[in-house]
């Protein structure tokens, strides 16, 4: 069986489904895990019951890390934490980076002691905390705060994904409301490692260089595109970008960092380095962009094909891009099944899967003899590789956000490359301006006018007439029916190209 790492991990996925809807308890799942791996192991010569049986491993591997990934310790603060909300004094440590919005911010904290009434607790477990007051909070301090604390509110629409989800997502069960006249106070700073210090240093200094040479609008892109961080993006520029097709271009995502893999070669390309090692060294500026921008699953999984991409360059052997992605949703999955249900999630890996099954076939129906004029070649890649995206995610964004945008495909087409110039100029001028603080003023021109021309390019494309479609809501189950021939759709194909690259080898 060719390519076995994807159908390991569409069982696993489906295992994570199964045990997302149907109640089982984990030891029952371990100990069908533990006969289904004996069986398996009885079948290593057979390599047909063999495949089989570790089909049967992997969907009950994925269906037990789901229900272990739901049972927290008895010290869990989920446990304190009622729906109604109780007034609580915590001690904690902030471990993300505090957003702010207008009256408020917004942070993430990691629990150690809470005063319920007369009695203290250790506890453990991260809180989401909204501050309505105008304290600065400090990365990685100490607090000690009063407020309310409850479970966060579901928000539910019609069985789509709610607030309580996303945060269930992240680990985050608790949420403290701190404001009137509750109170904060920031007790120290804990002791962070190097690195951790050093990482948060830095984001301080490229948001100061952002915050304090670009007008607001356009600060506000560079840091979702650089920072990931999307709180400050205009609102125009978020519906704007909706209605085209085109908002992923404000999440850090595997575009950005295919864009930073170029940058990065371009730029060692210039140094008379092995290919190895300058392969080596991309990786390496990878590994530090996804940790930059938090480790955000879609960066997570383009590193992860990237890495492998150049890994298999270094060591001379094939790449397959399906398999590393299948590697790269493992790996995410494995760390927290929970991301399964995670819309970021979900567009990221369909948009690939799709970009990489379906957009070669969108190819091959182009004339042979457009494809010898290398632009017109360039012109047909990038109009696949649009519309397999496009295909790939269309019923979830109609599902979530109640929209089809049929423009989408020319939209990508006229965008992609103006986000290109946006993070190379964006780039030039954080380093530059870090280096040279004189140089700032004039390298921030570049960057107000690129993101001023991609809101008037994205202005004029959904200015076509029917550029987009709003929907009412969808149900769930013509969004498995869309999926389910997807699905069959990318198996034939797969099928079929095995099938001819026998054929060619014969």
């Amino acid at each position: 069986m060719k390519k076995p790492l994807v159908f390991f991990t569409i069982f696993f996925i489906f295992g994570i489904v199964w045990a997302r809807f149907v109640s089982v308890p984990a030891w029952g799942l371990l100990i069908s895990l533990f006969i289904a791996v004996i069986v398996a192991y009885f079948f290593l010569k057979d390599a047909k019951l063999f495949f089989l049986s570790a089909l049967a491993c992997f969907f009950l591997m994925g269906a037990f890390l789901f229900c272990l990934s739901l049972i927290l310790p008895q010290d869990h603060i989920k446990n304190y934490t009622p729906s109604s909300g109780v007034n609580a004094v915590l001690t904690a440590t902030v471990i993300s980076e505090p957003v702010y919005k207008k009256n408020k911010s917004v942070f993430v904290v990691k629990a150690q002691y809470l005063k319920l009434f007369d009695s203290i607790l250790k506890v453990r477990g991260k809180v989401i905390v909204w501050c309505f007051k105008d304290d600065q909070i400090n990365m990685h301090g100490q607090i000690t705060a009063q407020g309310k604390l409850y479970k966060p509110y579901s928000f539910k629409a019609k069985g789509k994904l709610n607030y309580r989800d996303y945060l269930r997502q992240r680990d985050i069960y608790s949420q403290l409301s701190i404001s009137g006249d509750s109170f904060l106070r920031q007790e120290k700073i804990n002791k962070a490692n190097f690195m951790t210090k050093g990482l948060s240093s830095i984001r301080t200094k490229t948001r100061y260089i952002i915050d304090n040479n670009l007008s607001f609008s356009a600060a506000g892109l560079i840091s979702a595109m650089i920072l990931g961080d999307r709180s400050r993006v205009p609102d125009i520029y978020n519906e704007s970008l909706k209605r085209s097709g085109t908002v992923h271009v404000l999440a850090v995502s595997g575009l950005h960092t295919g864009i930073i893999i170029i940058i990065a070669l371009l730029f060692f390309s210039f140094f008379p380095l092995h290919y190895r090692i300058k392969y080596l060294l991309v990786m390496l500026v990878l590994v530090f962009y996804c940790w930059f921008t938090g480790w955000r699953v879609s960066v997570s999984r383009a590193t992860i094909m990237g890495s492998v991409f150049l890994l298999a360059e270094i060591i001379n052997r094939d790449y397959d891009s399906l398999s590393a992605l299948s590697l790269g949703a493992l790996i995410i999955l494995w760390l927290n099944p929970a991301q399964l249900f995670n819309v970021g999630f979900q567009l990221s890996f369909c948009s690939v899967f799709s970009i990489l099954i379906i957009s070669p076939r969108i190819f091959d129906c182009f004339s042979f003899d457009y494809k010898k004029v290398k632009i017109l070649r360039f012109l047909m890649q990038g109009v696949s590789v649009s519309l397999g995206a496009w295909i790939g995610t269309l019923g979830i964004v109609a599902y979530y956000f109640n929209i089809f945008t049929p423009i989408s495909v020319l939209a990508n087409l006229l965008i992609i490359p103006i986000l290109f110039l946006i993070i190379l100029s964006a780039i030039l001028f954080i380093v530059l301006a870090g280096i040279f603080p004189v140089s700032a003023p004039l390298l921030a021109l570049n960057c107000e006018f690129f993101t001023v021309f991609l809101y008037k390019v994205n202005s004029l494309i959904i200015s076509i007439p029917k550029a987009y479609i709003l929907l009412p809501n969808i149900s769930l189950k013509y969004i498995f029916v869309y999926y389910g021939i997807l699905i069959i759709i990318c198996f034939y194909i797969l099928h079929k190209t095995s099938v001819e690259n026998l054929e060619s080898i014969d």
